[in-house]
C-alpha cells in the first residue's frame, strides 16, 4: 500500500507581533498587503517602531513557499506617514494597505489575490477554487479555548484539514487573502489599544493552504488506489504536487500509481524525486507490494536499495 501519514496538517507561519510591546509609549506594528504573483508568491510592506529602537521599515517579496525571496529598505518618509496614519486610526479600521499602497511591482497586483471578507460574526464560510477545478470550502470559527480555527474540505465533504490561529486581544481577523496556483492564503488581522500602552498593530498571517489541501488530495488518492481507481488517484496525486511541490509523500504516491498503471519510466522518475525529498521513504519502498513491477529495474534497486554500511 501507499505511504500514509496522519491527517495532521502544517501548522500556520503566524507572525506573532504583540510579543515585544512596551507599556510606555506608542508601538506601531505593520505589514501591508502590496500584491501577488502569478506563481503564488507576494510582496508586502512591513514597518516597525518601538520606543528607543531604530526604525525598521522594507518591502519584502515572499515565494510561493512561504518563505522570505529578497528585501530592500523602505523610504523613511512613507514610513513615518504609514505610522502616523495607523496611530490616528480608528480602531476596526486597517490603514496600512492606505498609507503603503501604491508600490506594486510590476510582477505583483492586488486583483490577483481574492478577497474573503470575514463578518463580525463566526462562524463563516466560503466555497474557494484554489486551482481551477479544484473545489473546496474554507471555514473558520473560534475555539472554545480561544483562538480561531481554519477547517478546509474538499468538495462533498469528508476529510478536513485543520489551521489554527491565535485570536489577538483588542482585535479581530479582518479578511483572508487567497493567492494564486492555491499554495497560500494570508489572514489579515488587526488589534490596537489607547492610553498609556499605546499600540497599533496590523499583521498577516500564512495559512499553508497548499499543505493542507494536497493532505486531502493524498489521502482521497489512497482510497481511489486501495479501489483501483488509478485514473482518478494520479488526477489528485498531480494536483496535489501543484499545489504543494515539496510534498515528497504525494510524489512517492504518484510513483505507485504510475508503476500499478504501467508507467514504469514516469514511475521511476517520480519515485527518484520523491527520495531526494525524503530519503526516509527509500524505506517504504524497498517493501512496499506497489513496487513488484520495479524490482527488477536496475535503477529501483540503486535507488532504494541500503549502500554499503547503511540499514534501511
Amino acid at each position: 500500500m501507499p505511504a500514509r501519514r496522519p491527517l495532521v496538517l502544517a501548522p500556520l507561519l503566524v507572525v506573532n507581533l504583540l510579543g515585544c510591546l512596551r507599556p510606555a509609549a506608542p508601538t506601531v506594528q505593520l505589514q501591508a498587503f502590496l500584491g501577488a504573483s502569478e506563481e503564488g508568491g507576494y510582496e508586502m510592506a512591513e514597518v516597525t517602531s518601538h520606543p528607543g529602537e531604530p526604525q525598521s521599515a522594507r518591502r519584502v517579496i515572499v515565494g510561493p513557499d512561504g518563505k522570505v525571496a529578497s528585501s530592500q529598505t523602505l523610504a523613511s518618509e512613507r514610513a513615518q506617514q504609514a505610522i502616523a496614519a495607523a496611530l490616528a486610526g480608528t480602531a476596526g479600521r486597517r490603514t496600512a494597505e492606505d498609507s503603503l499602497g501604491g508600490m506594486e511591482g510590476k510582477a505583483f497586483s492586488r486583483e490577483r489575490a481574492r478577497v474573503l471578507e470575514v463578518p463580525d460574526q463566526l462562524p463563516a464560510s466560503w466555497p474557494i477554487e484554489p486551482v481551477p477545478g479544484l473545489k473546496a470550502q474554507l471555514a473558520v470559527e473560534r475555539r472554545a479555548e480561544g483562538g480561531l480555527l481554519f477547517r478546509v474540505q474538499l468538495e462533498g465533504g469528508g476529510r478536513a484539514a485543520l489551521l489554527s490561529l491565535p485570536e489577538l486581544e483588542g482585535g479581530a481577523l479582518e479578511s483572508v487573502l487567497l493567492l494564486p496556483e492555491g499554495h497560500l492564503a494570508l489572514a489579515r488581522f488587526w488589534a490596537s489599544s489607547a492610553g498609556a500602552g499605546r499600540h497599533r498593530l496590523e499583521g498577516l498571517a500564512q495559512l499553508e493552504l497548499g499543505k493542507a489541501l494536497a493532505s486531502l488530495l493524498n489521502a482521497r488518492a489512497i482510497d481511489e488506489l486501495k479501489q483501483g481507481q488509478l485514473a482518478a488517484a494520479r488526477g489528485d496525486l498531480e494536483q496535489a504536487i501543484r499545489i504543494a511541490p515539496e510534498d515528497a509523500l504525494a510524489r512517492y504516491n504518484l510513483a505507485c500509481a504510475l508503476t500499478l498503471e504501467g508507467s514504469l519510466d514516469q514511475a521511476l522518475l517520480t519515485l527518484g524525486r520523491a527520495v531526494d525529498q525524503d530519503p526516509d521513504l527509500r524505506r517504504e519502498a524497498v517493501r512496499d507490494p506497489d513496487f513488484a513491477a520495479l524490482r527488477g529495474r536496475v535503477e529501483f534497486r540503486l535507488m532504494v536499495e541500503p549502500r554499503a554500511g547503511e540499514e534501511l
